[in-house]
């Protein structure tokens, strides 16, 4: 019995050992291949992973070795499960980054870990379990086996020698060699690394703060006539809608011939940034007319729509003053991130989302969400219902089908292609829909996105738009009179709060620069922000004179890269973004005290 628990336990270690060099091999080969293109050569940075990787793998393979010196489980148990959970976190992080060209972050998964049934639906109607079921539960057999079977003690140090010198090895050689710089380095850092980066909550010192904020209150402001326009408005959001998956946009492939056609035949918007990265900034930058979010904190210490809770002027305050009704329609669950109570938070007269009694029986996917078309009948219903009325409407619709993972709602075909098709046909329908129901007699219809589609940036997009290949977001302005024509200055998502408030209101005040798409022709030139979701310590801004990269680091925040932007430009530029983070910072205490 002992020779055959001793045997088995070679084979544990053995197992154990190739899932750490499988693992780290998996990594390697993404990193290689996606990066390796834009260093012009194979293979270039498996050094650098090595050497950022080698003390996190080596001391889970010096844990696991070390419960085999315990018979008692309250020993060896801890170690191994300490391994095992070690060796997860490296493979979530490699499946995360290949998936979404993030990293695994803490902050994240506290987000999702708040929201355990409905994450679990998701992966459930999804399909991800049923598709893996056998290797899941391979897997979990496995685990269970390496967890609880009893090792037998090592006696002879001697005869394990050998094995304990090859995690030590590895550990002094990650303390000794450097790796090689790299611009990515985000994706060369081990799971660790990415997470502990000090740079996104370095705070501000109070000598920087009474500098920064010092006067702000006599900047001043100016005021411009609005137009006092009471037509209803449909603000259609399309969940992942990219710029490469679009023939009139990029050329690169022809997905959404029809978004493209209605963008040839009325007002394409070219240039537009997005706020951030996931659907919550999208949301923030679009309804709350935020330029992006990056709070001074660690992530695991982020809250759901952090900053952007309290805020005065929105887009459905602004037009509920300006005698709209709004309302915001969707087919998702929206307890995720507590969306629905911060969307009422944001002035909302009516939400709605995957609970409405008409979904009842239908099918579900993405986020308990109905398909994309039952989701259209029901808001073209919506909206026509408010059409007619004395008060104008502004109804915003968030389709959630083309949300990742690319599933098909019908076919069930795991296949961008086919998802952003769809896609094109459903949008293409609600539109006529909403012709047929002579919605545009007095009324127009905005389509936005919320950011680009999380998945690795192509060859191809970081040819055609450089730094802005993760920022660049397709937008249709639909009004009447029909025409063609295109807005092709830089524009934010953000800019739609000031649009809709010079549309809709008598007069409009701000300071800064003017931003008014409907009025681009005499809108003032100004500089756009995007919060990077793959490295979070960076802030990417560009400029009509150029463009470059922040790196957040507290009273040393800094350019990391600039192309065509003056000494004068880049310090205005820090000096606003630090600025940003300190207020945004200084209103999110001051709301939760609010709440105390």
């Amino acid at each position: 019995m002992y020779r055959v628990l001793r045997t088995f336990d070679y084979m544990l270690v053995a197992l154990f050992l190739a899932g750490i060099l499988g693992g780290f091999f998996y990594r390697a080969a993404y990193i290689d291949r996606y990066f390796g293109f834009g260093a012009n050569c194979n293979n270039c940075f498996t050094y650098s992973i090595f050497v950022h990787d080698t003390i996190y793998l080596s001391s889970l393979f010096l844990i696991f070795l070390s419960s085999f010196y315990f018979r008692k489980f309250i020993f060896y148990i801890p170690l191994r499960i300490s391994a095992l959970f070690g060796l997860l976190v490296y493979l979530s992080d490699v499946v995360t980054m290949e998936q979404f060209h993030t990293r695994l972050k803490v902050g994240d998964v506290k987000i999702y870990g708040d929201q355990v049934s409905l994450v679990w639906r998701h992966i459930t109607n999804t399909g991800l379990i049923s598709d893996n079921l056998w290797i899941l539960a391979s897997l979990f057999i496995a685990i269970i086996v390496v967890i609880f079977l009893p090792p037998r003690p090592v006696k002879n140090f001697r005869s394990t020698l050998p094995l304990l010198l090859l995690p030590v090895v590895g550990i002094a050689s990650g303390m000794i060699l450097k790796p090689v710089s790299y611009v990515n380095d985000w994706a060369l850092e081990n799971v660790i690394e990415a997470n502990l980066k000090p740079g996104v909550a370095q705070s501000y010192s109070a000598e920087k703060i009474s500098q920064l904020i010092y006067g702000q209150e006599n900047i001043e402001k100016w005021c411009r006539a609005g137009q006092n326009g009471k037509k209803n408005i449909v603000l259609l959001i399309l969940e992942s809608w990219s710029p490469y998956q679009s023939k009139y946009w990029s050329g690169i492939n022809d997905w959404t011939p029809k978004l493209d056609l209605l963008a040839r035949e009325n007002t394409a918007i070219t240039q537009m940034h997005a706020g951030g990265f996931s659907t919550n900034e999208g949301l923030i930058s679009l309804l709350a007319g935020l330029e992006y979010i990056s709070p001074v904190k660690q992530f695991f210490d982020l809250k759901p729509f952090e900053t952007a809770w309290g805020i005065t002027n929105t887009v459905p305050k602004v037009l509920n003053n300006n005698g709209y009704h709004t309302a915001f329609l969707t087919s998702g669950n929206l307890s995720f991130s507590r969306m629905s109570v911060w969307l009422k938070e944001t002035g909302f007269e009516y939400v709605e989302g995957h609970d409405y009694p008409g979904y009842a029986g239908q099918k579900r996917l993405h986020f308990d969400a109905v398909p994309d078309d039952v989701l259209y009948q029901r808001a073209a219903k919506y909206i026509k219902d408010k059409q007619n009325k004395e008060k104008p409407s502004f109804v915003v619709v968030e389709n959630v089908s083309t949300h990742h993972p690319f599933i098909h709602p019908y076919s069930k075909e795991q296949s961008a292609e086919a998802v952003f098709h769809y896609m094109d046909d459903t949008v293409n329908a609600f539109y006529q829909q909403l012709k047929y129901q002579d919605f545009f007699d007095n009324g127009m219809m905005i389509i936005v996105t919320d950011h680009r589609a999380m998945l690795p940036i192509s060859r191809e997009e970081k040819k055609l738009f450089g730094r802005a290949a993760a920022s660049r977001v397709p937008a249709i302005l639909i009004n009447t009179p029909t025409q063609s024509s295109e807005i092709s200055m830089l524009t934010h998502q953000s800019d739609l709060l000031p649009t809709l408030a010079s549309y809709s209101g008598e007069q409009i005040c701000g300071t800064g620069p003017y931003h008014n798409l409907f009025d681009a022709e005499n809108s003032d030139q100004h500089c756009v922000f995007h919060a990077r979701g793959d490295d979070r310590d960076h802030i990417d801004v560009f400029c009509p004179r150029g463009s470059g990269t922040i790196v957040l680091d507290g009273d040393d925040t800094h350019f990391l890269s600039i192309d065509g932007l003056s000494d004068e430009d880049s310090k205005v530029l820090l000096d606003k973004v630090n600025r940003y983070r300190i207020i945004a910072d200084l209103h999110q205490q001051q709301f939760e005290k609010s709440k105390m």
